[in-house]
Order: C-alpha cells, then sequence, then structure tokens
C-alpha cells in the first residue's frame, strides 16, 4: 500500500494542489468580497489552474499509457489494473461530463432569460424614466426663467432708480417660482446682482451659450453639475444684463438618478460580456 501510495505522490501532490487552486478560482470569482484580485493577478491564476490541469492530465495518460504498455507484454495484473483504470475513468468521466454539460445548459438559459425581452424593457423603461424627470426639470425651469424675465423687465427702472425694491422684486420672484439661485450677470460673467446662499453655485456660462442667449429665449446651461438644472435669458430692458436661474434636484432623486444609470451601464456591460462570461464558467468549472 506504502509502496503504491509512493509511486503515485506526484499525481496526489498535484491533485491537493489542483482542489486548493480550484476552490481559490472559484471564490475569486464567485464573492469578490470573501476573496479578491485584481485583473492581473486573476489572469495570472487562472494561467497556473491551466498548467497544473495539463500537468495533472499528462501525468495520468502517462500512468495510463505505461499500464496499456504493460498490458500489451502481457505483464501479470496488468490486464486486471488496465480494466481496473479504463472501468473507473469510465464511470467517473461520465457523470462528470454529464453534470457539466448540464450545469452549462441551466447557466445558459438563466443568463438568456437575464437578457429577455422583458427585462431589457424594464431597465431601458427606468432609466427612461430618470432620464424624462430631468428633461422635464429642465422645461419647467426654462419655463420659470421666462416668466422672471418678463417680471424683472417691468421693474426695469428700478434696477437704477431704487436698486433695494429691484431686489425684494426679484426675491419675490424666486420665492413665486421656487428656484434656489437667482443671478444676475453680464457678458462676462461677472455677477451684478444675486440672491443664493452660495455663489458657488454659480457656473460660466460659454461664449455660445451667451450668443444663444442674445435671441431672448431661454438657454438652457450644459456646464452645471448634476444636481442643478441651470437656465440664462437675456433682460432686454437692462443693457448687457442676462438672468440666470437654477433648481436643485432633490437629493434622493439625483441618488436615483445615479442608482439607475449606474444600473443600466452594469446591465449592458453584462450583456456585452456574456459570451466572454460564459466560456469562464465553463473554464472554471
Amino acid at each position: 500500500m506504502l509502496k503504491i501510495i509512493k509511486n503515485f505522490r506526484l499525481i496526489i501532490g498535484l491533485s491537493f494542489i489542483c482542489i486548493c487552486l480550484g476552490i481559490l478560482t472559484f471564490l475569486a470569482f464567485v464573492n469578490p468580497r470573501i476573496l479578491y484580485f485584481s485583473d492581473s493577478k486573476l489572469q495570472i491564476l487562472l494561467i497556473f489552474d491551466v498548467i497544473l490541469l495539463l500537468l495533472f492530465l499528462g501525468l495520468i495518460i502517462a500512468k495510463t499509457s505505461h499500464i496499456y504498455s504493460l498490458n500489451k507484454t502481457q505483464k501479470t495484473g496488468s490486464q486486471t489494473s488496465f480494466r481496473y483504470v479504463s472501468l473507473f475513468s469510465l464511470f467517473t468521466f461520465i457523470p462528470s461530463f454529464l453534470i457539466a454539460v448540464f450545469s452549462l445548459f441551466l447557466f445558459n438559459y438563466g443568463l438568456e432569460n437575464f437578457f429577455n425581452n422583458q427585462i431589457s424593457k424594464a431597465v431601458n423603461n427606468s432609466y427612461d424614466v430618470a432620464k424624462n424627470y430631468l428633461e422635464e426639470n429642465k422645461k419647467t425651469v426654462e419655463s420659470d426663467v421666462f416668466l422672471m424675465s418678463v417680471g424683472l423687465n417691468r421693474a426695469s427702472p428700478l434696477f437704477y432708480a431704487s436698486p433695494e425694491k429691484f431686489k425684494k422684486i426679484m426675491i419675490s420672484e424666486k420665492l413665486l417660482r421656487r428656484v434656489d439661485d437667482v443671478f444676475l450677470i453680464d457678458s462676462s460673467s461677472n455677477i451684478i446682482l444675486s440672491e443664493t446662499n452660495d455663489n458657488n453655485n454659480f457656473s460660466q456660462p460659454s461664449d455660445e451659450e451667451f450668443n444663444l442667449a442674445l435671441q431672448s429665449l431661454p438657454v438652457i446651461l450644459s456646464n452645471t453639475t448634476e444636481d442643478k438644472s441651470s437656465v440664462m435669458i437675456k433682460l432686454n430692458s437692462l443693457i448687457d444684463t442676462y438672468l440666470y436661474i437654477s433648481r436643485n434636484i432633490d437629493p434622493e432623486i439625483s441618488r436615483y438618478l445615479k442608482e439607475t444609470r449606474q444600473a443600466v451601464d452594469f446591465y449592458y456591460s453584462i450583456e456585452n460580456k456574456q459570451f466572454g462570461i460564459k466560456i469562464t464558467f465553463a473554464i472554471i468549472y
């Protein structure tokens, strides 16, 4: 018995290493929180898996070939050993092969269901709802800036005669429209007058946006942060003066929008990589 173990100590050792690496690889892929590897280290681990597997299979083939050659020379016990190895290999290979094929089929079926039309529509609809909310918010602010510009244009004589009264009108317009920041700026982005909690909320419009505002139409500003919508319009009753307003997006809505965008990006990244995922699953198995 000890002699047999001694003859097969290399195969036993490789078997133990292969099992350990198999468990390590399985944990790395199934739950990165338990065992995390960077992409480069994971590739090295998979290369080691393949090398050890090939070496392990090579040793088994070599041992089987040795027994087969002994069987040909009709040495004592070789025929029995060859039959034993053949039957053992057959009855271990067939169940493993069938389980692997069946597992791959189930995995493929589950992955395909993950990307069926209903789920894809749900993902796209959630993204569209989030996107439409932002568009509606921008349109509302666009309408507000136009209405505010009408009121401030009417009060333009007070801008020079009584600045304090003009500012009170601007504050009342801000409260009425429920906007968070109001700025009066010139074409050089200098702030003439403001009603805001923080002047850092102001983002300088581009030259192209200033040119569009000269048409006396609301211009949605593109260089603002994602958590607010900002619009600008030219005040025709004042010289080189533009009305700039912004409304903050509710933090909960902003969080929902970010999570939705991340979920959609993740969904389509998995869809684009599904073939590679299947290959990886097959290799791991």
